[in-house]
């Protein structure tokens, strides 16, 4: 179901699609699709089956009609553009656990994929829904052309970075602001390795604030301010996280 319109994320599409025509963006993912729409992955009704070769084989079988709603590779592979036609598509050299989470997000969302990646961490697999793999999300995201879901975890970065912000005037030191920092350190170093557009651009962005930020101090004005100037289309994120 579409609900209320979102200014960060309608910025964000306007980014996403800045340099397409109007005849490539009409054919593409529907950019007016805030949310994902909960839908039961029923193997009985399955018509695509999507296959990750490595050490080991795995296979899900999902359905055309949610992996082309929100994926313009999935929707241009089962249109006959590249890969195959057939309802059969075979990945290589992607991590099982992030291509699970982006599956489960396909089919219930954010919350729920997140929920299942903590159990899957009980269960001693390897994803722990940390900003590296935040990170790591996006960049997949981003291979397989998903941008609500690109939207969705650079969220859940720029939403981490507002926090920071509020904490501002209770980090009395360096040393705890170096620590605060690290984690959003080492997701844009992930972002910036990968040598996508979108992640070497957010990376970018992630540098520049904390360096502002540590200029600032422990000032919240001037946090704030390197906040705005940084990320301007995503002030209400930070506005929201500073009315509480």
């Amino acid at each position: 179901m579409d609900s209320k319109p979102d200014p960060c994320l309608d910025a964000f599409f306007r980014r996403y699609y800045k340099s397409l025509s109007h005849k490539r963006k009409a054919s593409m993912v529907n950019e007016k699709t805030y949310e994902v729409e909960p839908t039961e992955c029923n193997a009985a009704s399955a018509d695509v089956r999507v296959t990750l070769e490595g050490k080991i084989f795995y296979y899900w079988d999902l359905h055309a009609s949610v992996v082309t709603k929100y994926s313009n590779y999935f929707r241009f592979a089962l249109g006959g553009d590249f890969e195959t036609a057939s309802g059969a598509i075979q990945l290589d050299n992607m991590d099982f656990d992030i291509l699970s989470f982006i599956i489960e997000w396909m089919y219930q969302g954010w919350g729920v994929a997140a929920q299942q990646a903590v159990n899957l961490r009980a269960k001693h697999t390897k994803l722990d829904l940390d900003l590296v793999n935040v990170a790591r999300i996006l960049l997949a995201a981003d291979y397989f052309d998903m941008p609500l879901l690109c939207f969705e975890a650079r969220y859940q970065i720029i939403y981490g970075l507002a926090l920071l912000v509020v904490s501002v005037p209770s980090l009395q030191s360096g040393h705890l602001l170096c620590v605060k920092e690290k984690p959003f350190m080492r997701a844009a170093e992930v972002l910036r390795a990968r040598g996508a557009a979108l992640g070497m651009e957010l990376a970018r962005s992630i540098k520049e604030f904390l360096r502002r930020l540590r200029v600032a101090g422990y000032d919240r004005t001037e946090a704030i301010k390197a906040f705005q100037q940084v990320f301007p289309d995503d002030c209400p994120v930070l506005e929201l996280e500073l009315s509480w």
